[in-house]
């Protein structure tokens, strides 16, 4: 380690923590925000979807709610123009019953097996678009397959549920049919969720989403002219913290342990997707941060978010720093792919073409004289 390193570093410490507090200290006053009607400002192009900023969670019993995850599992390699793909989803099902081991199966199976998929490589961006698409149209067909093989009464998908603008290909792509076939997909999963009953939910685990900051920067100047309750705002330059913040960073300070943040609207940004999307954030531990939480509008959405928080709070507590559902951890152990596999896939693609090996692996791979770093 360079001898300065530890004054750089102590430094890096000192700001992170600087910045962390700052956050927890500005949340505290935003709390105040809770018991003004949100709704009332609508006119000004807030965007809230309910009348306050944060809602106590009423955690039911699990017992007796059929719980399903799907999740899928991909691994990668460029070799000789070619990009190899690895890829598997499975579906978990978990039912809760009192005094014993939750009931638990899978589909197809407990470890599916592996498709391997080839596609030629023509620009990075394509090549990765390609295998993402591939990932959650699997994903999907797995979802869809399972709410027609078993009763589930909430599904949990790994990820969202719908694409963000720079996640859809260009029409002159050769990704483009591939897009709107997964975006089919979709919508067949919403329909088929409707017509069975199902609460369908996407759960992210690290959003990035600034909806909540965007609201409460135009918020706040028009709340300090009335609200001399919030004049400790003006002592923290509270523009530029928020502005440094993305929704999850504020309201691991703002939410506390059991609460949930008010519901936001996913504005659509094409016609493709026949349902209406929205979200909130839940809380569920002290010590991980809050979940971004989808989930279709088929009820009214206040109801639909307080019975889908109470029921998955029960189920994230079992780990204080991973605090995710538990069918979802399983679904994700299950589905998850060694990279070993496409290492001992290629090895025997290169035996069978008889071609030299150094066409499967990049030089860097290659060297004989290790891959650390002296230093």
């Amino acid at each position: 380690m360079n001898i300065n390193s530890g004054d750089v570093l102590f430094n890096i410490a000192n700001q992170i923590k600087a910045f962390e507090n700052a956050k927890s200290n500005l949340a505290k006053v935003l709390r105040s925000i809770n018991n003004v009607n949100l709704k009332n400002y609508r006119n000004l192009g807030i965007d809230f979807k309910e009348s306050s900023l944060i809602y106590k969670v009423d955690p039911i019993n699990p017992y007796g709610i059929s719980f399903c995850a799907v999740d899928g599992g991909i691994v990668q390699r460029e070799i000789a123009s070619f990009n190899i793909i690895l890829l598997r989803a499975v579906a978990v099902f978990f039912k809760y019953i009192k005094d014993k081991s939750p009931y638990v199966d899978f589909f197809p199976e407990a470890f599916p097996k592996v498709d391997i998929i080839y596609t030629r490589i023509t620009n990075q961006t394509e090549t990765d678009q390609f295998a993402a698409l591939m990932r959650i149209k699997k994903e999907i067909q797995t979802a869809v397959n399972a709410i027609k093989h078993k009763h589930i009464d909430i599904l949990i998908m790994d990820g969202s549920l719908h694409f963000y603008p720079t996640d859809v290909p260009n029409k002159e792509s050769r990704n483009f049919k591939l897009f709107l076939e997964v975006v089919d997909l979709y919508n067949q999963l919403f329909e088929v969720s409707k017509q069975k009953q199902v609460h369908l939910i996407g759960l992210i685990k690290d959003s990035h989403s600034n909806s909540l900051i965007r609201n409460i920067l135009t918020l706040l100047p028009i709340l300090l002219k009335d609200r001399s309750d919030l004049n400790a705002i003006l002592s923290y330059d509270y523009r530029n913290i928020l502005n440094r913040c993305n929704d999850v960073d504020l309201l691991n300070y703002l939410l506390e342990v059991g609460e949930r943040s008010c519901i936001f609207k996913i504005e659509k940004n094409n016609s493709l997707f026949e349902h209406d999307i929205y979200y909130f954030y839940l809380k569920s531990s002290q010590y991980d941060l809050p979940v971004r939480i989808e989930f279709i509008n088929n009820f009214d959405i206040s109801i639909e978010a307080d019975r889908l928080s109470a029921a998955l709070l029960p189920i994230m507590g079992h780990h204080v720093e991973y605090a995710l559902p538990a069918p979802l951890i399983e679904a994700d152990i299950r589905a998850r792919i060694d990279s070993q596999r496409i290492e001992e896939i290629i090895t025997h693609i290169a035996l069978l073409s008889g071609m030299p090996y150094s066409l499967f692996r990049k030089r860097r791979e290659r060297s004989p004289f290790g891959g650390k770093n002296i230093a």
